[in-house]
């Protein structure tokens, strides 16, 4: 399932810390490929090879879904939730990716 996930490194800003102009100017000077700006921070992401080039701290290897899933109901985004927990606590589990938007919760 791989090719449903593009490998970016992501920098996560929180609102307020920093001026909108040093964020663009920081994404540009990583090659940032997507700015978004949320209600508490802003997340930068850019190429994974750029992430050992990044000073800034908090930066991090991330799966970013391609074709976001939407779901029709709040009940079926808990039902995902709880079944991608159960299979998040196995010990062989290191990471979970999904291509879940979650809308309800």
């Amino acid at each position: 399932v791989n090719y449903l996930f593009e490998k970016l490194g992501v920098l996560r800003i929180p609102v307020g810390s920093k001026s909108i102009e040093e964020v663009l100017e920081l994404g540009d000077s990583i090659n940032a490929v997507d700015v978004i700006e949320g209600e508490e921070e802003i997340e930068v992401y850019f190429p994974y090879e750029q992430l050992g080039k990044i000073e800034e701290s908090g930066a991090e290897e991330i799966y970013k879904p391609l074709l976001p899933v939407k779901l029709n109901t709040r009940q079926e985004e808990e039902d995902v939730i709880a079944l991608m927990e159960l299979i998040d606590d196995h010990e062989d589990v290191q990471q979970l990716f999904s291509n879940i938007d979650f809308q309800y919760i």
